[in-house]
């Protein structure tokens, strides 16, 4: 059995449409069925976040669209797969670009003149130059294991589309 990714459509219908070709009205209302037989998530499509795989069945007189995708479903799990690290990737940078811009600002009020004509004299000084060290620390951190994730990811990628 083929598989395809779920992209969002607005319909099992949609769905139907993409995988099966020429489909009559009757067709259609066989590879509908045929689907949600296979996908009975199918039943609660807004439940269905995208990028779930989804099973293409054989409908009787119905063709599967030719070049839909790759070979086979572990290709097209692959392609899936290959697609779901890409997003990963690109929010990790996004959550590590947040960080790194706290940190700065952290960073920037440590070293704030106001800042540190107030705490001078009192013992709150200590505190602020030993968390600026451990903003450095963790900035540091935080940058050794954005880059090992992306090389992680890069390679799972290259790995996957080696197929």
């Amino acid at each position: 059995m083929r598989v395809t990714a779920f992209r969002g459509e607005s319909s099992v219908g949609a769905i139907a449409e993409k995988v099966y070709e020429d489909l009559s009205p009757a067709s259609r209302k066989k590879a509908v069925a045929a689907l949600l037989k296979a996908n009975p998530q199918l039943e609660r499509l807004e439940k269905v976040k995208p990028g779930t795989v989804l099973r293409i069945p054989e409908v009787p007189g119905v063709r599967v669209t030719p070049g839909r995708g790759p070979e086979g479903p572990a290709d097209e799990i692959a392609g899936i797969l290959s697609q779901r690290l890409e997003a990963y990737g690109k929010s990790l940078a996004e959550r590590y670009e947040a960080f790194q811009a706290d940190m700065k600002d952290q960073a920037t009020l440590l070293k704030d003149r106001q800042f540190l004509t107030v705490v001078a004299a009192s013992p709150v000084a200590e505190l602020a130059v030993r968390a600026d060290k451990a903003i450095h620390t963790q900035a540091k951190a935080a940058e050794d294991i954005r880059e090992r994730l992306d090389a992680a990811i890069k390679k799972l990628t290259l790995d996957l589309s080696r197929r």
